[in-house]
């Protein structure tokens, strides 16, 4: 290395190896830990952190950056599960698996902005809730009190008590 200057070989390179020929069927549960991701990150609920981005890392004489790796893999992950009995399934099940536990690992993954639209949503709704639920206590009390005023009528009119709930 020249002094002042930095060659582009001194980064450190992350190469990652996810395992090779894993059985998907007979593990559907990383598929569906996958897809529910996928899912997530289309929907704006995971984002990847634009710190991902700097970190470097590189595949097959590659080199780039885990963001980018992460995306690439989510997308030929999805390419990948519309073609449906593919071999290339397994494979970009694997890279996706590989990249997306480095990212979370390294807390690259955040909450999207599909989650903070989604909290705020539900807080409108508990909040209309709530209003709709003093409004009708408020309606039951003055049914309760219309009710006793009927009751306290019926007893009067015809002397004695009444049997009205």
């Amino acid at each position: 290395m020249i002094l002042g200057k930095k060659k582009v070989d001194d980064e450190p390179i992350f190469v990652t190896m996810s395992p090779q020929n894993v059985d998907y069927s007979k593990a559907p549960y990383f598929i569906e830990i996958l897809d529910d991701f996928v899912k997530k990150f289309y929907d704006g609920d995971y984002e990847i952190s634009r710190d991902a981005y700097s970190v470097p890392c590189g595949r097959d004489n590659i080199k780039s950056n885990l963001g980018k790796y992460l995306n690439w893999s989510i997308r030929n992950y999805t390419v990948a599960k519309s073609e449906k009995g593919t071999p290339r399934l397994e494979s970009c099940a694997d890279d996706l698996l590989t990249w997306l536990t480095m990212a979370r690992g390294a807390n690259l993954i955040l909450e999207g902005v599909g989650v903070k639209t989604k909290f705020e949503r539900y807080e409108k709704q508990i909040q209309q809730l709530q209003e709709e639920s003093e409004q009708l206590r408020k309606k039951l009390i003055l049914t309760e009190k219309e009710n006793e005023e009927r009751k306290k009528f019926i007893d009067s009119q015809l002397g004695g008590s009444s049997v009205v709930e």
